[in-house]
């Protein structure tokens, strides 16, 4: 009988390779995520202790940026792990419930105390500069005063000497960070270099592609099992089953190969 190998079907890195990247940043994310942040969480689903409280979800969960400032991201804004909820007084029964379940400590950020406007501001910003806050994308309009909250009139720049520049040049300072991850405080202060770098704080925005992409491979994994299954059918109830084996191992070598490549 034929060697059985063809049942292990290989497809191609490159199309799996970037939502593998996404699934492991997210999986990063989730498993970094204090004790206290898991818990509050977890409460405030759907009949738990704190369902009723009004928390809206952590900051970096509720927003979206694009892949290429992750890292940015990830490094300026410090707050990403901080609950948002709708009232003070919500905030409130989160921190009785922390002390009563001994879950640490958590942060927590009123929406009824935003300052209300200020992200909605004009800001000239050197040489036309993207502010970080601009390229993240809210789930709602709303949880855009605790967005800003977090980064301000944070800039980001594609290396350190636009950054410095950024910085220190146009007559007042500005806080700046790097794609890679390098940082200048308002103070004048700077940080970065390394070889770790801070990642997947925030969500990422998946591209129309990527959800095509992803689209497709499923649709055709799907129809690979629905093949498998009536071949294997026949195996079963065959009176010739090396023919059979025969039919599905051409059938794996011309199919997908037309179908992936």
């Amino acid at each position: 009988m034929k060697n059985a190998s063809f049942l292990s079907i290989q497809i191609p890195t490159n199309v799996y390779q970037a939502q593998a990247e996404e699934a492991k940043a997210s999986l990063q994310a989730g498993t970094s995520r204090s004790k206290s942040v898991t818990a509050i969480l977890k409460a405030s689903r759907k009949g738990g202790e704190l369902s009723d409280v009004g928390i809206i979800g952590r900051l970096g969960d509720l927003a979206t940026i694009p892949e290429k400032y992750d890292v940015a991201i990830s490094t300026a804004c410090g707050m990403l792990d901080h609950i948002v909820v709708h009232t003070t007084s919500g905030a409130q029964r989160c921190l009785d419930f922390l002390r009563r379940h001994e879950c640490g400590r958590a942060n927590f950020i009123p929406l009824e105390k935003m300052k209300k406007g200020a992200h909605d501001r004009v800001v000239e910003t050197p040489e036309g500069a993207s502010r970080l806050f601009d390229v993240i994308s809210p789930r709602h309009h709303a949880i855009s005063p605790a967005l800003y909250l977090g980064v301000g009139n944070t800039l980001v720049a594609p290396d350190l000497e636009t950054a410095t520049r950024w910085a220190y040049e146009f007559g007042k300072r500005w806080r700046v960070v790097t794609r890679d991850g390098s940082l200048i405080e308002l103070s004048g202060t700077m940080q970065g270099g390394g070889k770790s770098v801070r990642k997947g704080g925030m969500r990422l925005q998946v591209s129309l592609f990527r959800q095509v992409n992803a689209i497709f491979v499923f649709a055709v994994l799907m129809e690979c099992v629905v093949v498998v299954g009536s071949f294997l059918f026949h195996l079963v109830h065959s009176l010739d089953p090396i023919n059979t084996l025969c039919l599905i191992e051409k059938y794996f070598h011309i199919h997908l190969h037309c179908q992936f490549w």
